[in-house]
């Protein structure tokens, strides 16, 4: 398996994360928050990929603030061999582009068990005009990528695949806290359960922070989970964003690598 590359340098300005939940211990961190933040113009998240629990793939979703715009990168790629065999191969790529919370630029690709996909989107005047595999439409303005790192990924009724260019219609419910287990921390997370085109499950962390994805492909479980989360506040996305995601993971961070 071949670690997606090329989107996860980090600036130097960034904290990481181990020294974050340290001065978080010792109480050092609350006051340094904003200037933190503000020192922090590109970030990554690192997820891996499990098949019925066995890893089977790596993904990432890296943040770069370019003046006003706030560049959004994902990339994915799982396999399943079978002895010398590969019976199976995903790899996604996708670019979001943010202004002010709003997104105005969107374009991806996949290659799904051999056929490949591509899809590209930009705002309108009616919405956004979106160009890809499964045809051409506008969506709504206020359309999210089906990336689901954007807090309010659980309370908007239609996500846009960024791959095959598909409009999924959905409904949301749940938001019952739960302690869940990464692998690599336990957080504090709330779950949803997503009914309608997408049926999956979705954990965001008590501060509306992306944690674990969970549905069914080709018959198997499928689970993206997060194991390095980003730093993410008002330096890197807008007010609307930081309205309701404070984007620093460490107050509900339980204990880091468990079990150590």
């Amino acid at each position: 398996m071949r670690t997606p590359s090329g989107h996860g340098s980090i600036a130097s300005g960034r904290i990481d994360r181990r020294r974050a939940l340290a001065l978080a211990g010792a109480g050092l961190l609350g006051a340094a928050l904003p200037a933190r933040v503000c020192a922090a113009e590109e970030t990554t998240a690192r997820f891996v990929v499990l098949r019925e629990g066995e890893k089977i793939g790596d993904g990432l979703v890296a943040y770069a603030r370019e003046r006003e715009l706030l560049r959004v990168r994902v990339d994915m790629e799982a396999k399943v061999d079978f002895g010398f065999i590969t019976v199976f191969r995903y790899r996604h790529q996708s670019e979001e582009l943010w202004r002010d919370g709003q997104l105005v630029g969107l374009s991806g690709t996949a290659h799904d068990d051999g056929k490949d996909y591509e899809m590209t989107a930009r705002p309108t005047a009616e919405g956004l005009a979106v160009e890809g595999s499964k045809g051409n439409f506008v969506a709504p303005a206020d359309v999210l990528p089906l990336s689901y790192w954007h807090p309010d990924t659980v309370k908007r009724p239609t996500l846009l695949d960024a791959s095959k260019g598909k409009l999924y219609h959905v409904a949301m419910a749940g938001g019952t806290t739960e302690t869940l287990d990464t692998g690599t921390s336990r957080v504090l997370a709330r779950r949803w359960e997503s009914s309608g085109d997408l049926k999956a499950t979705l954990w965001y962390d008590t501060l509306g922070a992306w944690v674990r994805t969970s549905l069914v492909k080709k018959g198997s479980v499928i689970d993206l989970v997060l194991i390095d989360p980003p730093i993410l506040t008002s330096a890197m996305v807008a007010p609307a964003v930081v309205d309701t995601w404070a984007g620093n993971v460490v107050p509900t961070t339980l204990a880091s690598n468990p079990g150590n």
